[in-house]
């Protein structure tokens, strides 16, 4: 029709700058009253091409306006290990407490793995371990998995030939270290546990029951490093060239997040969980000191499920758009 009527006018000279404006102004009517009724078929395919090139990069979609939301994202959460870092642990040096030799901490540190799991902490322990066959003595009776409020592996076995019985436990040295009855032990753990954080280890605390869990004995503190993956850095420069802020949310020690951070050029500004957010915290109903502290740091280390529920509650809020990621199972939940 617009074609027409500038064919028309032009062969009847009459083709003006009147008639010009006139038929702008019937174009533009046009395009009003096509594009609401064209803007979902368009959105839809677009985002439709959007996932399937998600889906090159192994990226699964669930629904399509995901996508336009994450691309307004301008707060991202990321957990450290197997997201920053490789998750591919290498055992390093054992401190000792009450064994006398660094492999008898090891193999109580296996006997607390089960290798089918094939756990990056299992594997690395019970890689260390140079007499393999001294596992086959025992019976594992009972085995109480890792989960993020314990923070610790727990066996109970039973040795075939003597019939001994053993409770074996390994986790977050902060946690094992608590269990001996001498405060010195958890004293002594806690610094190496520092000592090693500040160098990037993660440390992991082993002990051992011969009385079906009444007295605790902490043999040592093994230290395990697990190296940022070669792409991280390059990621984070891209998501802060954009925009996005990434704060690290991680269970480790505090030490060894902010040695992360600094290897992969973050921010260090990173608090531990445990002692800034309160035991009686409503994730839905978070403080205005504590959601200004959420809002100002880098980062949380040590934290458990329901501060991460807290902290992104929290963030959005604020009225950020907030992005998580992460292997775990709490990250998936929130």
């Amino acid at each position: 029709m617009v074609a027409f009527r500038v064919y028309n006018d032009y062969v009847a000279h009459t083709l003006g700058v009147t008639t010009v404006l006139n038929i702008l102004q019937f174009v533009l009517v046009l395009l009003v009253a096509s594009i609401p009724v064209a803007m979902p078929t368009v959105f839809s395919i677009t985002l439709a091409l959007g996932a399937l090139n998600l889906s090159k990069k192994k990226a699964i979609v669930s629904r399509l306006s995901s996508i336009e939301e994450m691309a307004g994202v301008d707060i991202l959460c990321s957990d450290k290990t197997g997201t920053l870092t490789k998750n591919q642990l290498t055992l390093g040096e054992t401190s000792l407490i009450n064994a006398k030799d660094a492999q008898d901490v090891i193999f109580i540190g296996a006997l607390a793995s089960r290798k089918e799991d094939n756990d990056p902490i299992d594997n690395a322990v019970i890689a260390a371990l140079k007499d393999q066959s001294k596992l086959k003595d025992w019976v594992l009776d009972k085995f109480i998995p890792f989960n993020p409020v314990s923070k610790k592996i727990e066996a109970h076995l039973h040795n075939q030939t003597s019939n001994e019985k053993l409770w074996v436990v390994k986790g977050a040295p902060q946690v094992i270290g608590q269990m001996s009855d001498d405060s010195a032990v958890a004293n002594k753990v806690n610094d190496i546990t520092d000592q090693l954080a500040k160098r990037g280890y993660r440390a992991l605390g082993v002990a051992q029951s011969k009385d079906e869990g009444k007295t605790w004995t902490v043999l040592g503190v093994l230290s395990m490093f697990d190296p940022p993956r070669d792409d991280s850095k390059k990621t984070i420069d891209e998501c802060k060239r954009e925009g996005i802020r990434v704060k690290m949310i991680t269970g480790d020690d505090t030490a060894i997040a902010i040695e992360t951070a600094k290897k992969l050029g973050m921010g260090t500004k990173i608090y531990n969980a445990s002692k800034v957010f309160p035991k009686d915290l409503d994730p839905d109903n978070v403080p205005d000191d504590l959601a200004k502290l959420i809002a100002d740091a880098d980062g949380f280390a040590r934290v458990f499920p329901e501060h991460k529920y807290a902290i992104v509650k929290t963030l959005q809020k604020q009225g950020h758009i907030v992005a998580m990621t992460g292997d775990g199972v709490n990250e998936l939940l929130l």
